[in-house]
């Protein structure tokens, strides 16, 4: 059995050798085009996000090659964008190269996503929905929603600072983490970090290294594209566990619909640890990202959206060097 799943794998990265040396000469041209182009085809910040994906995916896969062969299986699969659309009556060669790279950071996320759904859901406890609350309540703060004649902003806005507060007190108290407490954080943590996920995919939008004139400002733009790469496969993640929530129409009974509910339902109480954050880890991100994001919002040295990114990057990181061993693996018989 395991010398025939061993003769399959082989055979598969065969095939998909084979199948990238026969389109090898196809992006030796797609590069021509690159190089040749009067218009920058593909903005340099990109190949920062590809950086920043791929590093990310080594460290998840161990082996480069593991990442060499994601590389091939999305490269395979991108060459489909270059087909011509329905409308297009004169082809633009320009235009597919820059559907391509996007279609390919795509296809690379979701075959690493594919590869590792099970490593990456893991882990989530307090301390990391702590910092991501301090983050929302900041981000909030930054844009001035208390200003806002609306009552809908004015109302959502309300909703997130309380609960974010609820979350910050609730980190620190003695209160136990209940399987539905735990699947309440889980899906709070998922809101958030998919909100300022979009709202920095957004901002960035508007900014790209060529266009920066200080090389203070190009490094700010490298790092935020850095950080996005990286925590781009986690955003992915938590977008599908959100959606996962939403209606299957595969399911054809109740009873299907009902499984396929509480079945979601435990995969977010399985993947948020059972163990209470230390009061004294708490106190040092708490303190930490209240002096930074003030410090930021006094002096402004960097945009909201990097601020928030490069906190929750070194923050969640320490979360994670303090609590890993204890909190894992979670308890997977979890009940509501």
């Amino acid at each position: 059995m395991n010398r025939k799943k061993v003769n399959e794998g082989y055979s598969d990265k065969t095939l998909l050798k084979g199948i990238a040396i026969a389109i090898l000469p196809f992006f030796l041209f797609i590069a021509y085009v690159l190089y040749h182009s009067e218009k920058s085809v593909v903005p340099l910040s990109i190949f920062v996000l590809l950086a920043g994906v791929f590093i990310e995916s080594k460290r998840l896969s161990k082996k480069w090659s593991t990442v060499f062969y994601k590389f091939l299986a999305a490269l395979v699969i991108s060459v489909f964008s270059f087909l011509p659309f329905s409308d297009e009556i004169n082809y633009n060669i320009e235009n597919h190269v820059t559907m391509w790279i996007y279609v390919f950071l795509l296809a690379f996320l979701l075959i690493s996503l594919a590869f590792h759904r099970e490593k990456i859901k893991l882990f989530l406890s307090e301390g990391v929905t702590l910092n991501l609350s301090v983050g929302i309540i900041y981000w909030l703060v930054e844009n001035e929603f208390y200003n806002t004649t609306s009552v809908v902003i004015k109302s959502a806005a309300s909703f997130f600072i309380i609960v974010a507060f609820f979350t910050i007190i609730n980190t620190f108290s003695r209160f136990k983490l209940t399987p539905t407490t735990r699947l309440l954080l889980s899906i709070w943590s998922s809101i958030v970090l998919m909100f300022l996920a979009l709202d920095n995919i957004l901002n960035l939008l508007n900014y790209q290294i060529e266009g920066a004139f200080f090389l203070v400002d190009k490094a700010v733009i490298v790092i935020q594209y850095f950080f996005l790469g990286i925590s781009s496969i986690y955003i992915l993640l938590n977008i599908f566990m959100l959606m996962e929530f939403l209606p299957d129409r595969s399911a054809k009974t109740k009873k299907e619909h009902i499984d396929n509910f509480n079945a979601i339902k435990l995969e977010h109480i399985n993947r948020y640890s059972e163990n209470k954050t230390s009061k004294k880890l708490a106190l040092i991100c708490l303190v930490v990202s209240i002096v930074f994001y003030s410090s930021n919002y006094l002096f402004q040295f960097l945009p909201t959206n990097a601020a928030i990114w490069l906190m929750l990057f070194f923050l969640n990181n320490l979360v994670y060097f303090n609590e890993s061993d204890q909190s894992l693996p979670y308890t997977k018989n979890a009940k509501l």
